[in-house]
């Protein structure tokens, strides 16, 4: 980018000179290359734009998964936890009370409703994930888009600022 920085200078300096010299037609064709030139330079710092934002969009996405990964290792730990305080306790009612067999099946219905409780909120923090990490359109590309911003400057233009400059 900077390459194309100073090449804007340099036909701005041309330009210049060739008005001074009233050569219209020179400037002219100056200003067209130059209004190419600011042309490309724009482009490039909207790839750069668009390369931070999605930079910065993947470290979004990254730290929430991380943040996603520890809670679910948490309700994880807080399951296994669960279950095996149920375990106990179906051994010691089925010690007191001789209904193991029913225990046992409340037992594993308890956990057949935990894995589909935990199935669940899985899949609702994937959906959040997916719709956190859409791709988001650009304030320049929608302004651009409603005509408020130009795409790019014309040979004309160059040259009416260009003119201005000089008459300063």
């Amino acid at each position: 980018m900077e390459s194309l920085k100073s090449s804007v200078e340099e036909y701005e300096g041309y330009a210049i000179q060739a008005l001074e010299k009233d050569d219209e037609t020179l400037a002219t064709e100056i200003a067209e290359k130059l209004a190419g030139i600011e042309t490309e330079l724009m482009g490039e710092e909207g790839m750069a734009k668009s390369f931070s934002d999605s930079e910065g969009q993947l470290r979004r996405a990254v730290a929430q998964t991380e943040g996603n990964l520890k809670r679910l290792k948490q309700q994880v730990d807080t399951v296994k936890a669960t279950e095996h305080v149920q375990n106990a306790q179906a051994a010691v009612a089925a010690r007191h009370s001789g209904a193991g067999s029913s225990m046992r099946s409340a037992v594993d219905s308890l956990e057949r409703l935990k894995t589909k409780q935990s199935e669940r909120a899985a899949q609702f923090e994937a959906a959040s994930e997916l719709a956190g990490s859409t791709e988001e359109v650009s304030l320049d590309a929608k302004l651009k888009a409603a005509g408020i911003v130009g795409g790019g400057a014309s040979g004309n233009d160059v040259l009416a600022r260009l003119k201005a400059k000089r008459n300063k």
